[in-house]
């Protein structure tokens, strides 16, 4: 399972059980991959 879709998930979860929480993502972001995981969640 590639990274976007289980950044998804975890935010889909979060949500359900504490919003407020933040989800940070470490290692590999870049101006051509932030955009796709700020939309992932």
């Amino acid at each position: 399972m590639s990274t976007l879709p289980k950044i998804r998930r975890v935010r889909e979860l979060l949500d359900r059980v504490r919003p407020a929480c933040e989800l940070e993502v470490d290692g590999g972001i870049h101006p051509e991959t932030a955009r796709r995981v700020v939309d992932a969640g």
